[in-house]
């Protein structure tokens, strides 16, 4: 049985959208604590993300998923956390220390990472693959003008 505040959480935390309240609310049947500090490292991720270390960026994904990391909450952080990125180089911001993100010092960058990350929010509500628009993101920055290894012809 939820009470008000759980289903308040829910109904915030699915955005509007009907078939992730559905997948939220089977969430909470099985982990309680589903609104609690979600377990990722997104300086950890955007650091791979900005190396262009595809493979390992995938796979912590991949970890993430099977986690069972909401994908919507992962996005919502990498925007925010790029967010504050962007405002520290831009010296609109200060007082914290971004020294493990140096591969993420092009303000330009962070724009197209921002652009790119944005649009894939918009499509995690639609796609089959909750995490698949974030991997794609990864794939195409991180695969920029590089033949991907191992890729099998089709």
């Amino acid at each position: 049985k939820l009470d008000k505040e759980m289903l308040s959480k829910i109904v915030d935390k699915s955005g509007g959208s009907f078939r992730d309240a559905i997948k939220i609310l089977e969430q909470t049947s099985v982990n309680k604590n589903i609104f609690g500090e979600e377990d990722f490292d997104v300086d950890g991720f955007l650091g791979l993300v900005g190396k262009r270390d595809m493979t390992v960026a995938l796979n912590h994904i991949l970890e993430l998923e099977e986690k069972g990391v909401s994908m919507r909450s992962f996005q919502e952080a990498i925007l925010a956390r790029l967010h504050d990125i962007l405002l520290l180089r831009l010296s609109v911001k200060t007082a914290e220390d971004v020294d493990d993100l140096k591969e993420l010092e092009s303000v330009e960058g962070i724009k197209s990472l921002i652009s790119l990350f944005s649009e894939s929010a918009r499509q995690i509500s639609f796609s089959p693959i909750p995490s698949l628009p974030i991997e794609l993101v990864v794939v195409e920055w991180c695969g920029e003008g590089k033949e991907v290894s191992g890729a099998v012809p089709f």
